[in-house]
């Protein structure tokens, strides 16, 4: 917080800020310059603090900033209702212009945003949400290693497609994540091979969420994203503390999911899957469909995942869900009305390649 500014002899002037929070030594910044500044306002959950959301921009950058920052208070509600609140709600929040030409940096309590970023036109408004969630992720919740970093980088750029599924909703989300798969990752997500702030951490980092999100379902996670924060706010945390919290919510072993997508795994099951059917009962209008499922990858045997699987047909849709753990294995499931197609992860849960063979 700027406690206050004294002007000396010489005619420049004394800026004195104060932090009570704990801060990771690279999150502290100093952006000096001639700014434009106006401020909004975030009430905490519980409507007690009245927080000032604080803007800095060059002034050429000033009204297209107003445009393109415009949601932050509205973004500081939606996540503060869904991880927790906002930490640094005795302080601020806000952004400031700086001198990089692209990218942005998490600072705690203000996010330095490039210049190139600020367009008037909400361009990177996914950008502005990814330097926010890092004041959770990142700011108040920092990794114990760089081995862990995918916990800020992932969490951060997860959080830009939760902000997507909640202003545009579901099949948003999909589509989000359908860009968000860069089709190849190099390394592993834990302890990331080369240059550390790569697509691995970040979009396959995400990825590992939503898919956590689809194999504990929408409830569990959020006790998870929640629990997490609460128990490391203001300390470090690594991934294997992350696996703990995420084990002792579901109540389930999920050294199989840590493994093949975090710490060993640097690829993704390639699917191919044929079906058929018959009629299942001549005095009824149910059918079975069998299924074959098969995986073709070489880098790891099997990789284990629910699978949902939609089976459409004259009289409706049904979806089920099976654990699949196996190179191949058969499905059968009996449906009501003539089957017209059966498809493989119709949400788009699972990070993968999926080809469909030829119907026997």
């Amino acid at each position: 917080m700027l406690v206050n500014v004294s002007d000396t002899e010489n005619g420049s002037k004394t800026f004195h800020w104060k932090t009570s929070y704990p801060t990771a030594t690279y999150l502290v910044s100093l952006a000096i310059g001639k700014y434009d500044k106006w401020t909004d306002t975030y009430t905490s959950m519980d409507g007690n603090i009245q927080m000032p959301v604080e803007y800095y921009t060059y002034p050429n950058l000033t009204e297209k900033a107003r445009y393109d920052w415009k949601n932050t208070v509205d973004m500081l509600k939606f996540f503060s209702g869904y991880i927790g609140e906002y930490p640094f709600i005795n302080e601020k929040y806000g952004m400031a212009t700086f001198g990089w030409v692209g990218g942005a940096m998490e600072h705690q309590t203000i996010s330095s945003m490039g210049y190139t970023l600020v367009t008037g036109n909400g361009k990177y408004e996914d950008i502005v949400v990814h330097e926010l969630v890092h004041q959770w992720f990142g700011d108040a919740v920092t990794p114990a290693s760089w081995k862990d970093i995918w916990l800020n980088e992932g969490f951060a750029s997860y959080g830009e497609a939760l902000w997507v599924e909640h202003t545009n909703g579901k099949d948003a989300l999909k589509n989000f994540m359908k860009k968000s798969d860069y089709s190849f990752f190099m390394g592993t997500v834990y302890d990331p091979e080369g240059y550390i702030f790569g697509p691995t951490v970040y979009k396959k980092g995400s990825w590992c969420l939503h898919m956590l999100r689809g194999v504990t379902g929408d409830s569990l996670f959020r006790q998870i994203i929640r629990t997490y924060y609460e128990e490391f706010k203001y300390k470090n945390a690594d991934t294997y503390q992350f696996q703990k919290i995420c084990e002792d919510i579901t109540g389930n072993d999920l050294n199989y999911f840590f493994n093949q997508w975090i710490f060993t795994g640097a690829g993704r099951p390639e699917y191919s899957y044929s079906w058929k059917y018959e009629k299942d009962d001549a005095s009824t209008d149910l059918y079975k469909v069998s299924l074959l499922l098969k995986q073709n990858q070489d880098d790891m045997e099997v990789y284990s995942m629910p699978l949902k699987i939609l089976f459409k047909t004259n009289a409706g849709e049904e979806e089920i869900t099976v654990f699949n753990d196996s190179r191949s294995q058969q499905i059968n499931h009996s449906v009501k009305g003539i089957p017209l197609d059966v498809i493989i992860d119709n949400d788009n849960w699972v990070l993968k390649k999926i080809k469909k063979e030829e119907n026997n």
